[in-house]
């Protein structure tokens, strides 16, 4: 049997999404993360299990998408196939824990009971919460298994294979030593403006000050060594931000236009 457990947290940076309650109305939401799950061989029933800490309160959730093989992105669940989810199929207390295949779960477009690798594809596994999540973080543990042949988690943006920790294996691929970050696009409804940004800290400031910041995802990969520093500035006159990576532009600024503090 091939089977990979990580254990990581839900937390105030991860993926805004809708809860499940079918009745919820629009704008209560929970958090997300997504894996990005490789089976080697086709044909093989794949078993999940998520896990909650015992000492946290959340409802674990877990989904499954399929998407083309080689797919990559912060968002590469929402292009997909919805095709499992379930809530409380866990053994033993089913408020600790969500399992697929298990008695309550649910499959869609077509999908096998149990759920089964198929060429051509990969997975995307969703965990979050079935109702909103109110205190973060929330530790979780995640499992995958299959029968045969090898299964890998990674991550969604990079396709870099995680730790057990749920980081990023290796010095070039989303280390914050030599980049490949994901970087997330703030729109600023008061200024008016973007804000980008690689830094956990200040997603988390803005992730929490909704009602002025708009989170619109990871835009892209702040690429590794051997490419240009980006210097950002901020204009205290406008309440936005100036990006630049030419030498000319940054000492022109710093010479001439005291709005631009470093």
């Amino acid at each position: 049997m091939a089977s990979i457990q990580l254990t990581n947290r839900l937390t105030a940076t991860d993926k805004n999404i809708p809860t499940p309650v079918p009745f919820d109305p629009p704008g209560i939401t929970t958090r997300a993360k997504d894996y990005l799950l490789e089976v080697e061989l086709v044909n093989q029933p794949i078993s999940i299990e998520l896990f909650k800490d015992l000492n946290t309160d959340f409802d674990p959730y877990v989904q499954v998408f399929q998407v083309p093989k080689g797919s990559r992105g912060a968002n590469v669940a929402d292009t997909g196939l919805l095709v499992a989810q379930d809530d409380d199929s866990g053994s033993g207390n089913s408020v600790l824990d969500s399992e697929i295949p298990g008695i309550e779960t649910e499959y869609f477009n077509g999908a096998s009971n149990p759920l089964r690798s198929v060429p051509g594809v990969d997975y995307v596994v969703r965990v979050t919460s079935y109702d909103t999540v109110t205190q973060l973080p929330q530790p979780f543990t995640l499992e995958v298994s299959t029968p045969s042949g090898n299964v890998a988690l990674k991550d969604p943006v990079t396709g870099a294979t995680l730790d057990a920790q749920g980081n990023i294996i290796g010095g070039g691929s989303g280390d914050p030593l030599t980049g490949n970050l994901p970087v997330r696009r703030f729109f600023d409804m008061v200024a008016g403006g973007h804000f980008y940004t690689t830094d956990p800290t200040e997603k988390n400031d803005r992730l929490n000050n909704p009602f002025r910041y708009q989170s619109e995802g990871d835009e892209f990969i702040a690429p590794a060594n051997g490419n240009a520093k980006v210097q950002r500035f901020f204009n205290t006159a406008s309440g936005t931000y100036f990006y630049t990576n030419k030498p000319t532009d940054i000492q022109f600024i710093r010479d001439n236009l005291p709005q631009f503090p470093c």
